[in-house]
């Protein structure tokens, strides 16, 4: 009866540990698509911007209007990005600690 416990609290330590490993790795593409998605956006609203430009049918509100966004999407990058990465590095040095 024993061997059955110790063997049943091992196999639910090991899906624990591949729920683990599997939400890591999850967390690290999800760190990548981040990244993209804001490279992504910049671009997209530069274009924009140098788009509605040079169309002098566009207002010059609608002008600064990508150039905010832009902006805000650059500073967004720049506070979310390190912080998701420290998330990443802390979640697999514990994921590793425990291999």
């Amino acid at each position: 009866m024993r061997d059955v416990a110790i063997r049943l609290e091992w196999l639910y330590a090991k899906a624990s540990w591949e729920r683990w490993d599997e939400e890591t790795k999850l967390l690290k593409a999800e760190g990548e698509r981040v990244g993209t998605s804001f490279e992504w956006l910049k671009n997209e609203w530069s274009h924009r911007r140098e788009a509605w430009t040079l169309d002098e049918a566009v207002s010059p509100e609608a002008v600064a209007y990508a150039a905010r966004t832009m902006a805000t999407v650059g500073r967004l990058e720049k506070k979310i990005t390190p912080t998701l990465c420290r998330v990443i590095v802390l979640r697999c040095t514990i994921l590793n600690s425990h291999a």
